[in-house]
C-alpha cells in the first residue's frame, strides 16, 4: 500500500495529489470523485477539474494557497483547506464544497460593494468641473485599486497618430514604487506584443510574467524592471479608435486575473474615457472661444449682434469706432433703426431677404454715424439660432472710398475709351491723307520707269524698283492702320458668304508672293485638294489673315521654304502656312498676336515691320470665328494653323 492509498483511507474531506511539473493529477481521493468522476485518472490534469478564463495552462502552483475559491468544471464552488508538498513532485491539495448560498451572498456583497463604487464614481464625473478631471481621475484610480487588492492602477494615453503612449494617471499602493515620470513619450510599437493587442480593441492578459513569449521580450525586460509579476491592460475606446489603456499591476505576488478583473476595469475605464473626450471637447471650445473673442474684438471689420427688433446685443471696437461715438453707453443708448438707417424702410428689406434666403451678402443702404452724418454702407449678414431664438449677425462695411474709386475708375474709363476713340479717328484720317499722295507718287514713278527703260544707266533703273517696293511697304502699313481704326472705331463691315476659297483666295495669294519667293530664292509651294474647298466667311477679311501669314513667313524665313497647305479634316476646313525660318521662342508666343509688339532678336532689329499685321491677324480670326493654332521652334521654323469652324 503507497502513501497516497494511505492518505485515502485516512483522510475524510476531497483530495487530490497534483505533479508539481505538469500539473498532471497523480491520485483521486474517493470523496473528491463524487464530486468529480473522471474517465480516466491518468490523463487528468488540474485543468481538467478547475475551470478558469483563461486557461489553466499559466496557473503556477505556488499562488494555489488555503483559503482561495475556485469552481469546478461541474461549476460546483470550492475552497482550498490545505496544501502540502509530499516530495519534490507531489503537491497534495484538501477542498470542501462550499455552500452555494453562502457563496452566492459573498458574490452579491462584493457586487454591492463595486455598485457602491460605480454610483460614488458616476456622480462625482457628471457634476465634475473641467478643471478637477486629475483629481477625480486619481481618486477612482485609488478606489478601484484598493477594491481589487492590486499594487498599481493607471491610465496610458495615445498620441492622435498611435505612434506614442504617455502615462498620464497612476495609483501605486503604499510602498510600490510609482513609474509615471519614467513612463512618457515611449514608442508605442517598442512594446509590439502588447500593442498588437491593445490597438486592435483587446485586452492583454498576464499571469506570470516569467511565462511571456521570445516575441514579449522588451515587454518582459519593462515589466520586470518595474517589478511586474502579473499584469492586465485593457484598452480605452472611443468611436471604435483606442485612445489609451487602463491597467493593474501585481508586483508582490502572482495573480490568476478572472472575469471579475476584466469586469471591474472596463466599467471604471469607460467612465475615465468619458471625462477625458469631455475634457478634451471642453478645452478645444474654449480655445476655440477665446480665438473668436480675439477675432470678433480685434476685426477691422464693423460685427454686429442684434436682435430682429433690432437691438443690438453684442459689437466689436470697429463697429463702434465706426459710429463716431466716443463711449459705448451713448453710442446703445442712440442706436435705434431711425437713427441708424437714412432710410429705416431699407432695414425691412434687409429682414425680408434674411427670412427668404437666411443669409445676405452685398446689401447696399445709406446709414448715419453720430449727428446724422451719412455714408454709404454694405452689409453682410445671417440669421442663427441660439437657445431657441433667432438673431441677426454681420458685419458692416463703409464703401464711401470705393464708391470714390469706382467712379474715378469709371471716369478714367470712359476718357481712354474716348481717347481711343479720338486716336482712331486721327489715324484712320491721317492714313487716308499719306495714302492718296504717295499712290501717285507710285503711279508716276512706273511711268517714268516704262518710258525711260533702256535708255538710262542700270542704276538709275533699278533706283525706280526701290521706289516701288517703299512705297508698297508704305501702303501696306497704311492699310494695316486703316484696318486696325475701323475694328476699333466699330465701322468695319464683315460680310459672311460661301466662297472657294483656293480659287479665290489661296492661288491668287500664290502667284502674288511667289515672286518675293524667287527674289530670295526659297521654295514656295501649294499643297491644296481639287475639290471641297468651300468656306463661309468673309472673303476680304479671309484674304488679310492668309496674306499676313504668308508676308510673313516668306519674309522671316532666309533658307528652305514655305508652304501653303490646305484640307478637310473631319467636319472643319484647315488651312496651314508652314516655314523654315527663324521661328518664334515659347516665352514670345502668348504675347504674339498683341499690338505693336515683336520678338526683340528677330523681328525688330533686324527685319522691317510695324506689329499690326498679326494683331489684325487675331482680330479677322475672332469676327470669322476662325480658331488660329502656333507651333514654332526657334531657328527651326513656324506652323500657322487656322481652323474654319
Amino acid at each position: 500500500m503507497n502513501l497516497f492509498t494511505t492518505l485515502n483511507k485516512t483522510v475524510s474531506v476531497p483530495f487530490i495529489i497534483v505533479s508539481s511539473d505538469d500539473l498532471k493529477i497523480n491520485f483521486l481521493g474517493d470523496e473528491t470523485k463524487k464530486i468529480f468522476i473522471p474517465e480516466n485518472d491518468n490523463e487528468l490534469k488540474l485543468s481538467d477539474i478547475l475551470n478558469y478564463e483563461p486557461s489553466l495552462e499559466n496557473v503556477i502552483l505556488e499562488n494555489i494557497n488555503p483559503g482561495q475559491i475556485f469552481y469546478l468544471t461541474t461549476h460546483k464552488p470550492v475552497k482550498i483547506r490545505n496544501k502540502y508538498q509530499i516530495d519534490e513532485n507531489s503537491l497534495f491539495l484538501s477542498f470542501s464544497l462550499i455552500n452555494p448560498q453562502e457563496h452566492q451572498l459573498e458574490r452579491v456583497k462584493k457586487d454591492g460593494i463595486f455598485k457602491q463604487i460605480l454610483l460614488k464614481l458616476s456622480t462625482e464625473f457628471i457634476s465634475m468641473p473641467i478643471d478637477n478631471v486629475d483629481n477625480s481621475i486619481d481618486n477612482a484610480l485609488k478606489i478601484l485599486g484598493e477594491f481589487s487588492n492590486v499594487d498599481r492602477c493607471y491610465v496610458f494615453k495615445f498620441s492622435e497618430n498611435l505612434k506614442f503612449q504617455s502615462n498620464i494617471y497612476e495609483w501605486c499602493r503604499e510602498g510600490v514604487e510609482p513609474f509615471i515620470d519614467q513612463l512618457q513619450n515611449l514608442p508605442v510599437m517598442k512594446f509590439k506584443y502588447n500593442a498588437t493587442y491593445l490597438l486592435a480593441g483587446t485586452p492583454v492578459i498576464v499571469h506570470n510574467v516569467l511565462e511571456l513569449p521570445d516575441e514579449a521580450a522588451a515587454e518582459k525586460e519593462e515589466f520586470l524592471a518595474e517589478g511586474i509579476k502579473s499584469i492586465i491592460q485593457l484598452p480605452l475606446v472611443y468611436q471604435n479608435k483606442p485612445i489609451g489603456f487602463i491597467g493593474y499591476d501585481c508586483c508582490t505576488d502572482y495573480r490568476v486575473w478572472t472575469d471579475d478583473y476584466l469586469y471591474s476595469l472596463k466599467i471604471v475605464g469607460d467612465i475615465i474615457t468619458g471625462a477625458l473626450i469631455r475634457e478634451k471637447a471642453e478645452k478645444k471650445l474654449k480655445i476655440s472661444e477665446e480665438r473668436y473673442r480675439g477675432f470678433f474684438e480685434e476685426s477691422g471689420l464693423s460685427i454686429f449682434h442684434t436682435t430682429l427688433q433690432g437691438e443690438m446685443i453684442r459689437f466689436n471696437k470697429s463697429l463702434f469706432n465706426l459710429s463716431g461715438f466716443e463711449k459705448k453707453e451713448d453710442f446703445l443708448a442712440d442706436f435705434t433703426t431711425e437713427k441708424r438707417y437714412k432710410n429705416p424702410a431699407d432695414r425691412e428689406l434687409l429682414l425680408a431677404e434674411l427670412e427668404k434666403k437666411g443669409s445676405v451678402n452685398g446689401f447696399e443702404t445709406i446709414l448715419l454715424k453720430k449727428g446724422g452724418v451719412e455714408f454709404p454702407a454694405r452689409i453682410n449678414a445671417s440669421l442663427i439660432e441660439d437657445g431657441g431664438e433667432t438673431f441677426i449677425e454681420g458685419f458692416v462695411e463703409d464703401v464711401t472710398e470705393r464708391r470714390e474709386f469706382e467712379n474715378a475708375l469709371t471716369v478714367a474709363k470712359e476718357t481712354a475709351e474716348k481717347n481711343d476713340q479720338l486716336k482712331s479717328n486721327f489715324l484712320a484720317q491721317v492714313s487716308h491723307e499719306i495714302r492718296t499722295p504717295i499712290n501717285a507718287i507710285l503711279s508716276f514713278s512706273q511711268l517714268l520707269a516704262e518710258e525711260l527703260k533702256g535708255k538710262v544707266s542700270p542704276d538709275l533703273e533699278y533706283s525706280f524698283s526701290i521706289m516701288d517696293s517703299a512705297g508698297k511697304r508704305i501702303i501696306r502699313t497704311i492699310d494695316l492702320i486703316l484696318d486696325m481704326s475701323q475694328i476699333q472705331t466699330g465701322t468695319f463691315e464683315l460680310i459672311s458668304k460661301k466662297f472657294d476659297v483656293v480659287d479665290h483666295v489661296i492661288k491668287k495669294l500664290y502667284e502674288e508672293y511667289s515672286y518675293f519667293a524667287d527674289e530670295k530664292n526659297l521654295e514656295f509651294k501649294m499643297s491644296v485638294p481639287s475639290d471641297k474647298n468651300e468656306i463661309e466667311a468673309d472673303i476680304y477679311t479671309v484674304e488679310q489673315i492668309l496674306s499676313n501669314l504668308v508676308h510673313n513667313a516668306i519674309k522671316y524665313t532666309d533658307d528652305g521654304g514655305v508652304e501653303i497647305k490646305a484640307d478637310r479634316i473631319d467636319k472643319n476646313y484647315v488651312i496651314e502656312v508652314v516655314d523654315s525660318g527663324i521661328g518664334i521662342s515659347e516665352e514670345f508666343i502668348p504675347n504674339l498676336f498683341n499690338k505693336f509688339t515683336q520678338e526683340s532678336e528677330g523681328y525688330t532689329r533686324k527685319y522691317e515691320g510695324n506689329g499690326l499685321g498679326l494683331a489684325l491677324v487675331k482680330k479677322y480670326c475672332d469676327m470669322n470665328n476662325i480658331k488660329i493654332e502656333v507651333q514654332s521652334e526657334k531657328n527651326t521654323g513656324s506652323v500657322f494653323k487656322l481652323v474654319f469652324g
